[in-house]
């Protein structure tokens, strides 16, 4: 009887971190040919991948210009719509809005930044669906699912002034750990992705309260 009450006991647990093992990984995507100076990218603490230019600082900013997320260097292991692309790219673009609208004076899109304002050039350049199918059955066999979706990014953060570049950040992540993600993102098509939005919007807000 205790075996198989420590059993019982173990296997949410072993569920739990089996769940957490297929999302919310970043990793290294190759570079799309956005950015102009992808070498210089290293290993990061907010991103996988970042570098700042000698004697960058956001500090001096309190306007920000996010320009619309470019698509011209996407690519996908899925079939994916140009209406559904464009809805992940704006959705992409409103997480970064959002969340940095808690800081600082968002401009819009017809608005010309100057010497106050720091411009964020983001790109998609990666999504894959979860296979659904095959999470549904792993589910209804083991309990959990075992694919999640991932999506990968880049920015060029440059001066609204002198276009200067000041920062550039690159990062592929799977799955994302928000309550919704974690439910329903591996039976979506693009719940984890959304996921992975709010969290880029995050560390990006992270990533220049650091510097």
């Amino acid at each position: 009887m205790k075996k198989i009450f420590v059993s019982k006991k173990i296997f949410p647990v072993l569920l739990l971190f089996c769940i957490l093992g297929t999302t919310g990984c970043a990793s290294v995507h190759p570079s799309s040919g956005f950015l102009h100076d992808s070498e210089s990218l290293q290993k990061g603490t907010f991103f996988e991948q970042e570098s700042l230019a000698a004697g960058a600082s956001f500090s001096t900013y309190r306007k920000i210009k996010i320009n619309p997320a470019e698509l011209k260097f996407f690519s996908s292991e899925d079939k994916i719509s140009g209406t559904d692309l464009n809805r992940l790219a704006s959705r992409m673009t409103a997480e970064f809005k959002t969340r940095l609208g808690e800081r600082y004076e968002i401009l819009e899109d017809s608005e010309s930044p100057d010497a106050e304002t720091l411009v964020v050039s983001p790109s998609l350049i990666f999504h894959k669906t979860p296979v659904r199918l095959l999470n549904v059955i792993t589910s209804l066999l083991i309990f959990f699912p075992v694919t999640s979706g991932s999506a990968a990014f880049e920015a060029a953060l440059t001066d609204g002034s002198s276009g200067k570049l000041l920062a550039q950040v690159a990062e592929k992540r799977t799955g994302a750990l928000d309550i919704k993600s974690l439910l329903i993102g591996s039976y979506m098509k693009y719940t984890h992705a959304e996921g992975i939005f709010k969290k880029w919007a995050e560390l990006l807000s992270e990533f220049l309260t650091a510097h």
